[in-house]
């Protein structure tokens, strides 16, 4: 029985001392201070020394309150995690900069900024929380955080620095707060695998390379009160495939949507001057939109295209939505099957069939080159025929002749 008591006491002391003894803060020693540079209220960590992977800073070094992490204090240093005490109020340049084993952070709430690449290509940090008191994320503070997949910014941020979130090609979402009025140049250039994003009302201005490179980007919304959407904005968003520009824009940079090769549908709820839509040579939309928008027939409205085509046309009606499988009737009773390419979000018109007095021919896709497809039949003479397919309005239009009288496509397929 005595054994048994020993062994208990034994087991109760080892679990009371264990997470003690992780939790403890590192020595003193561990960190150098720079006691020339005066920080409010306090002093700043200038240098981490010590050897533990898994450091805890005190809240005070000799009687004195830590309230900074220094320029450059932990950079390139192999540690796994940082704990920073409440008594912190600024991180600096480059505190924790090329820190690569770094997987976790806990910044308590007294913080107010993120300095200048304070977390720089910590490409092992997975994600991180952003304190309510922190009113400014500095320029590059998170570049290149490789392994980042989500990130939601308080209603305390104000602005996003340049390039805060440049190259995190793991980032899947970022939560914007109506706070925030500035979004600065680059913020999420190249976060490959951001899918969607909502700019708040509160935003004015959208910096020019915001959201460039961003090649898993689907659904972009642009608050109401944006004034300006910078150069290459969205650059290289080749997966967006539409987008409404609102009344409150009176100006879009040159390639701001350039290489947007599934964009085929643009909305603009406002007219913007013809001198802040883009740079000569230099324009903001890829093919003649800009031209179509500015023509006497054209401002506001919905402008579509084939996925990577030139050739833009106003909608005048609801702009036509074809499922995966449509088929759609010839008025002299030709009938065709369209289908929705996935890969390109093109309508591609797979097979026909032209119901002539005397025989029925089935016509088979063959190419495409921007609207015109060219079909051939299934017969032995192997005919070929090429179409020029538009949409216009709620109907899909067709002209286009194989070379026998009674193959005559022309004319205007409606929706069955």
């Amino acid at each position: 029985m005595k054994n048994k008591r020993t062994v208990l006491w034994i087991a109760l002391i080892a679990t009371a001392i264990i997470p003690v003894y992780t939790q403890q803060n590192n020595p003193e020693s561990d960190f150098q201070i720079d006691w020339d540079k005066n920080v409010e209220g306090g002093i700043a960590i200038a240098k981490y020394v010590g050897t533990r992977k898994e450091v805890r800073i005190p809240p005070s070094i000799q009687g004195n309150p830590v309230t900074g992490i220094g320029e450059m204090a932990f950079i390139g240093i192999n540690i796994t995690s940082i704990t920073i005490p409440n008594s912190v109020t600024s991180i600096g340049r480059y505190a924790f900069g090329k820190c690569t084993s770094l997987t976790r952070v806990t910044i308590p709430n007294g913080v107010t900024s993120i300095g200048l690449g304070a977390f720089r290509d910590c490409t092992s940090l997975p994600s991180i929380t952003i304190p309510n008191s922190v009113t400014s994320i500095e320029n590059i503070a998170f570049e290149g955080c490789t392994k980042l997949t989500s990130i939601t910014i308080p209603n305390s941020v104000t602005s996003i620095g340049m390039g805060a979130f440049k190259d995190c090609t793991s980032l899947t979402s970022v939560t914007i707060p109506n706070s925030v009025t500035s979004i600065e140049m680059g913020a999420f250039s190249n976060c490959t695998k951001l899918t969607s994003v909502t700019i708040p009302n509160s935003v004015t201005s959208i910096w020019s390379s915001v959201f460039s490179q961003c090649t898993s980007l689907t659904s972009v919304t642009i608050g109401n009160s944006v004034t300006s959407i910078g150069a290459e904005a969205f650059w290289y968003c080749t997966s967006l495939a539409s987008v409404t520009i609102p009344n409150s824009v009176t100006s879009i940079g040159y390639s701001a949507f350039s290489n947007c090769t599934k964009l085929t549908s643009v909305t603009f709820e406002g007219m913007i001057n013809p001198n802040s839509l883009g740079e000569y040579h230099k324009l903001p939309f890829d093919g003649d939109l800009r031209d179509k928008y500015l023509a006497s027939d054209g401002g506001p409205g919905t402008y579509t295209r084939f996925a990577g085509g030139n050739v833009w046309k106003k909608q005048s009606g609801t702009e036509i939505n074809v499922p995966q499988q449509q088929t759609a009737k010839f008025p002299t009773g030709f009938a065709g099957i369209w289908k929705r390419d996935n890969f390109n979000n093109t309508l591609t018109f797979t097979e026909a069939t032209v119901k002539s007095s005397s025989r029925d021919n089935t016509w088979s896709f063959i190419s495409v080159s921007g609207d015109t497809f060219t079909l051939e039949s299934n017969t032995a003479a192997k005919t070929r025929m090429t179409l020029t397919i538009r949409m216009v309005n709620d109907n899909i239009v067709i002209s286009g002749d194989s070379g026998s009288g009674e193959n005559n496509w022309n004319g205007t397929w409606r929706k069955q």
